[in-house]
């Protein structure tokens, strides 16, 4: 049976410092060096006169339906003296103003 430690997990042999995943640290560098080329190419490219590259986009698009315009007009003079009280689990608990239930904001 294995020590345990101060945290009541098993002690390893490896030591206590942190392992590095150098597999994810090589894309990384990979990806870094890919954005730099391609920076200096759009760079060239408008000396030249021409229209840089667009960058490979890879994050997923958001959806399109909560950014829509809204179709009711906001009154906001007919909550005018009166309170609303706010759940004290939200962040926005203790903040006076506006709540937003879509963005989850005040």
């Amino acid at each position: 049976m294995g020590q345990i430690n101060a945290y009541g997990g098993e002690k390893s042999s490896e030591g206590f410092r942190r392992q590095w995943d150098t597999a994810a640290y090589a894309q990384k560098a990979r990806d870094r060096e890919q954005q730099l080329k391609l920076d200096e190419e759009n760079e060239e490219r408008r000396h030249k006169g021409l229209k840089p590259r667009p960058a490979k986009n890879t994050a997923p698009k958001e959806p399109r339906e909560l950014l829509e315009a809204r179709k009711d007009a906001v009154r906001l003079d007919k909550m005018v003296g009166k309170s609303q009280i706010v759940q004290a689990s939200s962040a926005a608990a203790g903040q006076p103003g506006f709540y937003c239930k879509e963005c989850d904001i005040t």
